[in-house]
């Protein structure tokens, strides 16, 4: 075995703990970076922020549903790049955004296209 892909079973944990796993939030306020997806159940616009790093390469997918109508403005600063200002989330209709570490504390910001009856199965 080539040790340069040799990994601990901590190592491998973790990672697995964050392809599987799954954080539930309120507000997308310092978003947990433990589990890749993040379902987010918001009833009211707020600010983006990480509770830590992503490393490069990893990425979220947040999973929100809202309960009101709410214009969520994307960051374009402190590492963000956005690919739109803002999205419109329709009460009860779920959206995936998408948070991709491309560099050290370097992000892209976009809504993922999903086909809307592929969300309607995933409870949250």
């Amino acid at each position: 075995m080539d040790a340069s892909i040799q990994y601990t079973a901590e190592q491998l944990n973790a990672m697995m703990s964050y392809l599987l796993g799954t954080s539930t939030v309120t507000t997308l306020v310092d978003i947990p970076v433990s589990h890749k997806t993040v379902l987010a159940n918001l009833s009211s616009a707020s600010a983006i922020s990480l509770e830590e790093d992503l490393e490069p390469g990893l990425s979220l997918e947040l999973i929100i549903t809202p309960s009101a109508n709410i214009t969520l403005t994307l960051p374009s600063l402190g590492g963000f790049t956005s690919f739109k200002s803002s999205i419109d989330l329709k009460s009860g209709e779920k959206t995936i955004l998408v948070i991709q570490c491309i560099a050290t504390q370097t992000y892209y910001i976009y809504q993922k296209d999903t086909p809307k009856d592929s969300l309607k199965s995933i409870d949250v």
